[in-house]
Parts: C-alpha cells; sequence; structure tokens
C-alpha cells in the first residue's frame, strides 16, 4: 500500500497508521510545488517504482486539501487519480478537519486558521509536527462516522464533491480502503496456514 501526502499533519497521521499496522509505505512528498497535480504524479511515479498493482488488489492513495488550489488543477488531479486507480482523499478546507471529526461534529464553514483552532480545543499543543497517535484508535471511528454524515447530508458521491462543500472530507475513503487490504491480507495469511 502506498499513500503519498503533501503536509507534515497527514504524514504524522498516516505514520501512526503504520506503526499500528504496518503494510503501509507513506511518501512526504517534498521539495517543491505541492499542488495536487504534482501529488498525483508523485504518487504514479512511485506506484511504478514500487509495483503497486491495482488491479492485483495494491492500493494507492494521495492525500491533499482543497484549502487554496485551483479548482481546475484538483479536478484535472482527480480526473487522471481515478484513470490509475488512486483512490483520493480530500479535506476541505484543510487535514485538520478530518482531525476535528475524530472529536467533535462539524457544520459550519472554515478556513486552516478555524481548523487549527478547532483541533487545538482538543489536543492544545497542537503543532503541524505533532505526535497524532491520541487522534487514532476510537476517535478514527467516530471521524469516520461524521465524514460520511457530511457527504449524506449534502448528497454527495464522492471527492470532487468535497471540493464544492466546506467543510467535507473523503478521508474516510482512504481508510476504508487500507482497512479493506488489511482484511485481504489477514485473510490470505489465514489461507496460508
Amino acid at each position: 500500500m502506498l499513500v503519498v501526502v503533501e503536509g507534515e499533519t497527514e504524514n504524522n497521521y498516516f505514520r501512526g497508521l503504520k506503526e499500528r499496522d504496518s503494510n503501509i509505505e507513506i511518501v512526504l512528498v517534498k521539495p517543491g510545488p505541492a499542488d495536487p497535480i504534482h501529488l498525483v504524479e508523485a504518487c504514479m511515479h512511485h506506484m511504478r517504482e514500487m509495483a503497486i498493482d491495482i488491479e492485483d488488489g495494491d492500493v494507492a492513495v494521495c492525500v491533499f486539501d482543497v484549502d487554496e488550489n485551483p479548482v481546475e488543477r484538483m479536478l484535472k488531479a482527480l480526473g487522471t487519480a481515478r484513470e490509475n486507480g488512486i483512490t483520493i482523499a480530500l479535506t476541505n478546507p484543510c487535514f485538520e478537519l478530518w482531525l476535528a471529526l475524530h472529536f467533535q461534529d462539524v457544520y459550519h464553514p472554515l478556513d486552516r486558521r478555524d481548523a487549527v483552532r478547532l483541533i487545538r480545543k482538543h489536543l492544545p499543543r497542537y503543532a503541524k509536527t505533532a505526535d497524532l497517535t491520541p487522534v487514532l484508535g476510537p476517535g478514527r471511528s467516530a471521524a469516520m462516522t461524521r465524514s460520511m454524515g457530511i457527504m449524506t447530508r449534502n448528497s454527495m458521491v464522492g471527492s470532487i464533491d468535497v471540493i464544492r462543500y466546506n467543510p467535507s472530507s473523503s478521508v474516510h475513503l482512504a481508510l476504508e480502503a487500507i482497512d479493506a487490504l488489511k482484511a485481504r491480507n489477514r485473510e490470505r495469511k489465514g489461507n496460508c496456514r
């Protein structure tokens, strides 16, 4: 499994998942422009390097924010990702919203500063380089439920709708893909005994 991320927060969050269930390779894309097209292209590059085969059940995820990215760049990145079987984990406005969903429902539009304030209510020492282990575990299930609730309320279908709705996130789609891969791996191990 390959997860390509644009920032330290996302990197720390998915690294926390890796520590808990190891067959995840996380790639933090730096330096250079962390725009969505660049991230999807980096994901495709690493897929080739790692021989990731989507048709064989491997999973590739690209994680980025709506934030200040131009809509046309995001739409192009989403199209390229879809053509290559890459799961997009998109959050509007930023990944900190996804972290906040571990603790509370969020219904009102917000910007990056608002999202950081929300997460600091629950993690007062939050910083982009913070250990995000406290938000894993029980909070993950709540965040997935809340994220799916936002999508249902807004009649959203997938990551493309996240561009339009603030607040929203499709990170739960990536976590569902990770969970499905882990279940397949456990099943394969069980069949090998």
